[in-house]
């Protein structure tokens, strides 16, 4: 399954979209998923609502509903 995760994450920083490697992510930054994209690390939502994809994690293909606060299965952060 650890295949099936991102190599790569929108991170917003100063407001704008940069796409790094997941092996940047540090604790704090704030990752954008758009629609269709899949989480690359752990983390909670803080702002909308969607169906994620977790497959990279639990192997299950059909996404799940979240929404703001709401922990999603990710990978680490």
């Amino acid at each position: 399954m650890i295949n099936l995760a991102p190599k790569r994450a929108i991170v917003i920083k100063d407001g704008k979209e940069e796409e790094i490697g997941i092996e940047d992510i540090k604790k704090g930054d704030i990752i954008l998923i758009k629609p269709g994209g899949s989480i690359p690390v752990d983390g909670v939502i803080i702002d909308g609502i969607s169906a994620i994809d977790q497959s990279s994690i639990t192997g299950e293909s059909v996404p799940v509903d979240k929404k703001v606060r709401r922990r999603g299965y990710l990978r680490n952060c």
